[in-house]
């Protein structure tokens, strides 16, 4: 009698403790309607394979991704506007709490889109959201009040500032969008040289890279207003230097030695960077250049439409810069700047 009445005291305590420690967990059979769901679009962009652009139209507005580009984003949620710290709490049905949750949603299209793990609302309380791309490898600093990631070159990053949403009484939900901006600067790289003789005397080339920082910070102690004055660009430890890559591709430029051709302009190489702001220092960017017979290094000063230096930031810019290859050591740079929701055009020349 006394062993069958501890084995159902036993029972029943750990039937306790696992109501207690479901308190907080995801109920998969809760009520959808109190589920939050966002939509998202992207500042205008350009047709490209590499770079995220969906591109679903012709005009200036903003994009939608589509079912053909989908746009797989980290989301991080809380009810603290101005820290995302990842608790792994995306709320309940009931009871007071708080959310503080890293998620991510694939937006395929401009209709609502509810996250890969649900967020839960309670009537009328808001839950705040932002969203980065690309969609892992962001670090949480400060408890949540500060992002951080290290790129490469090859990826687009972007961030949509904060939103909020919430369930309200009656089965309407708040569907808030995340408007996401480029943060980076997209330089596209067109070689040629003066001659056949001038190709030679420089040789095939080995390698370009540009010096430029790769850590990316994003703060939410924003405002509305100033959310883009509270991302910070720096260096991380090792090279401060970026690869460039095959156009269209994410190997590296070149891989086998690059021909320089002469008789006609290639487009061959981009790398997505750090922005700079213009007129903040000497030069916007170094480019080092390597072949088989020479190294240089070359300065480059972006231009505005205007013709004149280039005195607001290269964030979510693009520049196309074409290559001159010459005799001596030098190389002629000119550029077209194109801004991903509107564009421009601009030239110059810099000589070793």
């Amino acid at each position: 009698m006394w062993n069958k009445m501890r084995r159902l005291y036993t029972i029943l305590t750990c039937l306790s403790l696992v109501l207690v420690s479901c308190n907080d967990c995801i109920i998969d059979d809760m009520n959808p309607d109190y589920s939050v769901y966002l939509s998202a679009s992207i500042e205008k962009a350009l047709q490209t394979r590499t770079p995220y652009v969906p591109s679903d139209d012709v005009d200036t507005n903003a994009d939608t991704p589509t079912d053909a580009n989908p746009l797989l984003s980290a989301i991080w949620a809380s009810t603290i506007s101005d820290t995302f710290a990842d608790g792994d709490n995306p709320g309940n049905q009931g009871g007071v709490y708080e959310v503080a949750y890293h998620t991510s949603a694939n937006f395929k299209n401009g209709d609502k889109q509810r996250l890969r793990d649900i967020i839960y609302s309670q009537s009328g309380q808001s839950i705040y959201f932002v969203g980065m791309y690309p969609s892992t490898n962001w670090e949480t600093l400060e408890e949540g009040k500060i992002a951080q990631y290290t790129f490469t070159g090859k990826e687009d990053v972007m961030f949509a500032h904060r939103v909020s949403g919430y369930y309200q009484a009656g089965g309407l939900s708040v569907i808030p969008n995340l408007l996401f901006h480029h943060l980076l600067t997209w330089l596209k790289f067109e070689i040629k040289a003066e001659s056949e003789d001038v190709a030679n005397m420089w040789g095939p080339i080995s390698e370009i890279k540009i010096r430029s920082n790769d850590r990316v910070k994003i703060g939410f102690d924003y405002t509305e207003s100033n959310w883009a004055e509270k991302i910070v660009f720096s260096g991380s430890t090792g090279d401060p230097r970026l690869n460039l890559y095959k156009k269209d591709t994410d190997e590296i430029f070149p891989g086998d030695p690059y021909v320089i051709p002469y008789s006609t302009t290639e487009e061959v190489a981009y790398v997505m960077c750090a922005p700079v702001v213009g007129a903040n220092q000497e030069y916007d960017y170094y480019l080092e250049i390597t072949t088989q017979h020479r190294t240089t290094t070359v300065p480059i000063n972006l231009k505005s439409a205007q013709h004149t230096a280039f005195s607001g930031s290269t964030m979510g810019k693009q520049f196309t810069l074409s290559l001159l290859f010459k005799a001596g050591n030098n190389v002629a740079v000119s550029t077209v700047v194109t801004d991903w929701k509107n564009g421009g055009v601009s030239s110059g020349t810099i000589v070793e």
